[in-house]
């Protein structure tokens, strides 16, 4: 009877500590800027950044596009007038038994005023890791949508 009991507080407090350690740590915030406007930009130009070689520029196009933008990845800075705004991110990649992002954040620049109107970041610890294109999906479904979930 005590062996039982003793096996049942130990599972139980097995699920509590998973539980918990799961559902802390991960958190994303986006922000609208005062006096930035999103509803007017439909023409997005996602920067590459110089030190991704994992290309997270196309990710992040891609969800643009899901969401119904037009959106164009690639070096440099935009061509003229082709785009209502840019949108450059920071990823920060982590190993815990492989390569996974950890953090990214976006800024959205509007190309008319040069000043940033948005941002959003996404941080995922391990055990709750997303791939940066996941990331995205929540940062800018959070933005434009105004949140989803997951």
């Amino acid at each position: 009877m005590v062996r039982a009991s003793r096996r049942a507080v130990v599972a139980a407090s097995f699920l509590l500590l998973l539980a918990t350690g799961c559902a802390s740590g991960a958190h994303r915030s986006v922000t609208v800027l005062p006096g930035g406007r999103l509803d007017g930009l439909r023409r997005f130009y996602v920067e590459h950044q110089a030190a991704d070689g994992r290309h997270i520029e196309s990710d992040i196009r891609d969800q643009l596009q899901e969401l119904g933008y037009v959106a164009r990845a690639g070096e440099g800075p935009p061509p003229d007038g082709e785009f209502d705004a840019r949108v450059s991110y920071v990823d920060r990649i982590m190993w815990d038994m492989s390569n996974y992002c950890i953090q990214l954040t976006i800024y959205i620049q509007d190309l008319a005023s040069g000043y940033v109107v948005a941002t959003g970041s996404s941080y995922r610890p391990s055990l709750v890791r997303k791939t940066p294109a996941g990331h995205a999906k929540l940062l800018l479904t959070d933005l434009f949508r105004g949140g989803a979930g997951e």
